[in-house]
């Protein structure tokens, strides 16, 4: 099942502008059940960083906008402790969810300067070997990944996941020293987590199991894709398309293929 941090939505507008937004602030600062407490601050912080791509610019000012109002409502409410306690779990939520998502659109200051060129950093992408009955992996391929010491660890997944036609939620990286990259590194850059020319990482694709929602592909009234499903299979064709004539040819559909199947 999904987890209540991954959210199935993408808020379209301004969260502050969304009908109920007031209602969630209360359940999430008011509610005595442990359950509904957990639940609903991880709807409420969803709603401000599971934003929609249009909203891309003004993302960071979505983000910064639940922390003044958290910071506001604690200024405000300075003889109540419990309601200072309940807004610090909220701001924690912020922090473990901007990173799991990425940076949360802020990059440390070592991180301004490009620094020294990594330009072989290797990747050994590993997959399940189906032909071996106690499940053990094999090497798919090996890809060699060029970034800036001064580049986030966010940056380098996402690089890495692209390469190897996966989504950065469903990567897994383990370092030479066997230590996997956790999503509070996100915002590290690649020199802070000492990474060097010819290092050697692992890369595996993760099962994560997740409740979807079902939704129509087509409309049928207008006989066209549904702008959801356009959306979708336009970044996959971004994705897996040559990256040198941007054409979906036989080489990169089989890759396709094979990332979806694996």
């Amino acid at each position: 099942m999904a987890s209540d941090d991954d959210p199935t939505f993408k808020v379209t507008v301004d969260p502050s502008l969304l009908t109920k937004i007031d209602m969630v602030w209360e359940i999430a600062l008011e509610s005595q059940v442990e359950e509904v407490i957990n639940k609903s601050i991880s709807f409420l912080v969803n709603c401000y960083l599971s934003v929609h791509d249009d909203l891309e610019d003004k993302r960071n000012d979505i983000l910064q906008s639940i922390n003044t109002r958290c910071f506001e409502l604690i200024a405000a409410n300075q003889s109540n402790p419990a309601l200072i306690k309940r807004l610090v779990l909220v701001l924690q939520s912020v922090i473990k969810l901007s990173e799991r998502k990425g940076t949360g659109g802020v990059q440390p200051h070592n991180a301004i300067l490009k620094g020294e060129m990594l330009d072989r950093i290797i990747i050994r992408y590993m997959v399940k070997n189906k032909q071996s009955y106690y499940g053990t992996l094999k090497l798919d391929r090996s890809i060699v990944v060029k970034l800036y010491t001064s580049a986030t660890v966010w940056d380098f997944k996402k690089e890495v996941s692209q390469m190897l036609g996966l989504s950065p939620k469903y990567i897994k990286l383990t370092l030479p020293d066997k230590e996997v990259i956790v999503d509070s590194q996100h915002g590290m850059t690649l020199e802070q987590l000492m990474l060097k020319n010819g290092d050697i990482l692992t890369a595996e694709k993760l099962s994560i199991h997740e409740e979807i929602s079902e939704a129509p592909l087509v409309d049928r009234v207008n006989r066209v894709l549904t702008t959801r499903a356009t959306e979708i299979f336009s970044e996959w064709f971004d994705i897996y398309k040559n990256p040198k004539n941007g054409l979906m040819d036989a080489e990169h559909v089989a890759r396709f293929i094979a990332g979806a199947t694996k």
